[in-house]
């Protein structure tokens, strides 16, 4: 671990042990308090198998973390940025005609970029490289 990550152990920690009182359990301390924090959350679930034994299983679908632990602002932020990203900023493949010759069909590739750009400068305008923006 570096020193900027060792530098966010306690801040961490202290995130950890809020999300934990929302649920009314103690600070955690071991992967076991994990497991019951993400169990309360209903981010797991403990099925048992066909032998008794409780497995571990995740929600389908996973619930985002604002709907299951008490982010501060900033903390919520960043959730949202990196949901927006994760569903947008991909190119696309989608299948389009093409001249190459009767019939034939090809592939054009079209990015979502200067869409999700201005999304998310409508959700933090500080988050943009305007100057990226336009050359689009």
């Amino acid at each position: 671990m570096d020193e900027d990550e060792q530098a966010e152990v306690p801040r961490q920690m202290a995130d950890a042990a809020r999300y934990a009182a929302h649920y009314g359990l103690p600070p955690l301390q071991t992967n076991d308090g994990v497991i019951t924090l993400l169990v309360a959350a209903e981010v797991i679930h403990e099925i048992p198998g066909r032998d008794g034994v409780l497995r571990l299983h995740p929600a389908h679908p996973l619930p985002a973390p604002a709907d299951v632990f008490p982010l501060a602002e900033d903390e919520a932020a960043i959730q949202r940025r990196m949901r927006f990203e994760a569903a947008h900023e991909d190119d696309s493949s989608v299948p389009a005609p093409r001249a190459h010759g009767a019939g034939m069909r090809g592939w054009v590739q079209l990015s979502h970029q200067p869409v999700a750009d201005l999304i998310r400068a409508s959700m933090d305008p500080a988050s943009v490289d305007s100057e990226a923006m336009g050359r689009r």
